[in-house]
């Protein structure tokens, strides 16, 4: 990592002594997986969170002005916090195999106080920040770390708070020393990891910020073992002297659903333990001692909020009928069955996009036709007689998958991918296929193919998924009598070529995050590029238009399952546009449900309408 690697950078490996060959290949193995890494899922969305305050609001003169880094406003007493561990001693040691043999035991201590800290997490409905804490605890099996301790003890009878210390200073200041700005942030970390070994060396108790009431944390900085031990029911707010928005215990906070600040800078240090502050997590803007009339107003703007989001949830399972009843279906995207629970709870009448890739990503062969069918069976069971849209495999380019050597691609995401790398392997696709028309015979299930360029991938695609028919019948075994089976619309040449593909497939589900980016040319990932990648385009909505337009022709549908789906700013435009189904994150379900129950379909078509003809 200190060597400032970014992801796409070509590393070479070298190793000497007679398990090189070994140590070699292990590495290749792993850099063939990702490094262990999945890929994010495509549409990923952050809990529905308080919109930041009102124009009028802000209009009052901001005490502060830090980092956001949680959305939320938050209002109440300021509860101060801060660690000062003893001063490192600094004699030398009569007997280091003793002094290391005790050092093992307090790392072996820290390690586990880690794990509680991981089941914390889980308590706070916050387990998926756990990755977080478990790299925590590699740090404390880090050769980077413990070969220089070791050495200091052994070779220059330094003591182990000494050493440990000085061992993470130095590696501290090696991510500090790169030039990427989030890599950087990976110094706190060290820093976070050396204190905690430090405070148990040195007997300091490992505990929580001490609160006795609901209270606005203040810190100079909180580690993330500190945030995972905090009581969500009593953190109202977090807010810190230091500290950057894409710091690991910014995500912990996020993932808890706490609002938090960071920099706020040493301007923080006027708050007095007990003084009322006012936040706001959404735009960094934080209050000392704010006017009355000030907290009247934000105490109202986020009652407001609370009332909307609740009322959102407690008619998520309502459907989604315009006051001139027009119905628009509100599914999930998932990714395993795991993910079902909550899409169901947020209001979900099925499932828009079940992405497949968990089941052949990090392994060395591919997943047995069983394997894949015992998983589509269960998420279609949890679904309760729910629909559900299969996507199959959409892997290859930039998710490789090991054990089928391909080679490397110069741009992945427009390379062999997806349907173009199933159909050169037509086995592996077909034992997917055969599995997804096992779970069909008991089950509402569709099929869908991904990054459709050419109306001959969707034909050869056809014929594979009826040459999987044909063989299970040959097998003796039951399959459906149809299934529904449609494209997803990633690239411009689906789209604009949709009056062809129409009447042969039975919907359409447009992809808008790689419409996107395809459609501007600008990487989706791509800080840089932010600026361009707007899925608002006038050029995105006449395709999104164009797909709608040809598949109402037809009779069929037309969905929409990129991040547009979930956005409530586009929620209007997109049933004003005519889709009939969008697909989303389970989180952004209730609100887009409520917005939809409010508009008149009329009047949404004739704005749509309105900033397209604008747009031309």
């Amino acid at each position: 990592a200190t060597l400032g690697v970014l992801r796409g950078h070509e590393i070479q490996v070298s190793a000497t002594g007679p398990e090189s060959q070994a140590a070699l290949a292990a590495i290749q193995a792993l850099a063939d997986q990702a490094f262990g890494d999945a890929e994010p899922p495509e549409a990923v969305s952050a809990p529905a969170a308080p919109t930041a305050l009102s124009p009028d609001i802000l209009a009052h003169p901001a005490s502060l002005q830090g980092a956001p880094a949680s959305p939320g406003i938050a209002t109440g007493p300021a509860a101060l916090y801060q660690v000062t561990l003893p001063a490192i001693p600094a004699h030398v040691i009569a007997d280091p195999a003793a002094e290391w043999a005790s050092f093992q035991e307090c790392l072996e201590k820290t390690r586990a106080q880690i794990m509680a800290d991981l089941t914390l997490l889980q308590s706070h409905n916050a387990a998926k920040a756990g990755d977080i804490l478990e790299a925590h605890r590699l740090y404390l099996e880090d050769a980077a770390l413990l070969d220089p301790v070791r050495d200091a003890i052994f070779n220059q009878k330094m003591n182990a708070a000494a050493a440990w210390q000085q061992a993470v200073e130095r590696l501290a200041q090696s991510y500090l020393a790169l030039p990427d700005a989030y890599q950087r942030t990976r110094a706190k970390d060290v820093e976070d990891v050396g204190q905690q070994v430090l405070a148990r060396w040195l007997g300091e108790p490992d505990t929580a910020p001490p609160l006795s009431r609901p209270a606005i944390l203040i810190a100079p900085d909180l580690s993330p073992a500190e945030i995972a031990r905090l009581d969500p029911s009593l953190v109202l707010g977090i807010a810190t002297e230091s500290g950057g928005s894409s710091s690991h215990a910014v995500i912990l906070a996020r993932s808890m659903g706490i609002p938090a600040i960071t920099g706020l800078g040493p301007g923080l240090r006027q708050v007095q333990d007990g003084m009322t502050v006012l936040m706001d997590g959404a735009s960094g803007e934080f209050w000392i001692e704010p006017s009355q009339a000030l907290l009247v107003e934000v105490t109202e703007q986020s009652v407001r909020e609370k009332d909307a989001r609740a009322a959102a949830q407690a008619q998520s399972h309502l459907p989604a009928i315009t006051r001139d009843q027009r119905q628009v279906r509100v599914m999930a995207n998932i990714g395993s069955v795991k993910d079902v629970a909550l899409a169901l709870s947020s209001g979900a009448e099925g499932v828009g996009v079940f992405r497949t890739e968990f089941l052949f990503l990090q392994r060395q062969a591919p997943p047995s036709e069983e394997e894949q069918y015992q998983a589509y069976r269960a998420v279609a069971e949890a679904l309760g007689g729910r629909p559900v849209i299969i996507r199959t495999l959409d892997a290859g380019g930039d998710k490789p998958l090991p054990y089928l050597n391909l080679e490397k691609e110069a741009n992945p995401y427009l390379g062999w991918r997806a349907i173009r790398l199933c159909l050169a392997q037509p086995e592996m696709f077909k034992s997917q296929l055969r599995a997804i028309l096992r779970v069909a015979v008991e089950f509402p299930v569709k099929v869908m193919f991904p990054m459709v360029a050419l109306f001959s991938e969707w034909q050869a695609a056809r014929r594979l998924l009826q040459e999987a028919s044909l063989e299970l019948r040959e097998r003796g075994q039951a399959v459906p009598a149809a299934v529904e089976t449609g494209i997803m619309v990633e690239i411009p040449s689906a789209a604009l070529t949709a009056e062809q593909f129409a009447p042969e497939v039975d919907f359409f589900s447009i992809g808008t995050n790689d419409l996107t980016q395809y459609t501007l040319a600008a990487e989706r990932g791509n800080p840089r590029l932010a600026s361009l990648y707007d899925p608002f385009h006038p050029a995105v909505l006449e395709l999104i238009q164009r797909v709608v337009q040809a598949a109402h022709a037809q009779g069929k549908w037309a969905s929409v399952c990129g991040e547009m789906a979930g956005d409530p700013r586009a929620t209007s435009l997109l049933v004003g546009l005519g889709v009939d189904e969008l697909s989303m994150n389970a989180p952004s379900i209730p609100q887009v449900k409520q917005i939809i129950r409010g508009l008149d379909y009329a009047s949404a078509r004739v704005q749509a309408n309105k900033e397209h003809s604008t747009a031309h």
